[in-house]
């Protein structure tokens, strides 16, 4: 990130002004008024929701799928959902028994994302 910057650096716009500064991304990232990074969110609980809600609502970026796991039968959920907010915001949400499985594998190959 620049210096004038006042995100920490691990945060998402820390994270941002690092890939944004890549060669490989400022290809991608030229356009103007494109997308920066087509991103495939791995969300789940608070920290995943709040992480979906910046991809989706202040970077810019273009959220492509949703990718979480269902909730456990009986589990008390007291957090915001990141699937309902998925939904909201019209991002297809993925829930596969196994992440590492083939299918996962192919499903993620197709949804050709330039960041996690």
């Amino acid at each position: 990130p620049s210096s004038s910057s006042t995100s920490p650096p691990g945060s998402p716009r820390g994270l941002q002004g690092r890939l944004s500064g890549d060669p490989a991304c400022a290809a991608v990232c030229s356009a103007p008024g494109s997308p920066r990074l087509r991103i495939v969110c791995l969300a789940y609980q608070l920290i995943g929701h709040a992480a979906l809600r910046y991809f989706l609502e202040e970077s810019g970026d273009e959220v492509v799928a949703l990718i979480t796991h269902r909730d456990s039968p009986g589990e008390e959920v007291w957090w915001p959902s990141a699937a309902e907010l998925a939904t909201e915001h019209g991002v297809p949400v993925f829930s596969p028994e196994d992440i590492n499985a083939p299918a996962s594998a192919q499903l993620l190959a197709h949804l050709s994302p330039i960041s996690f």
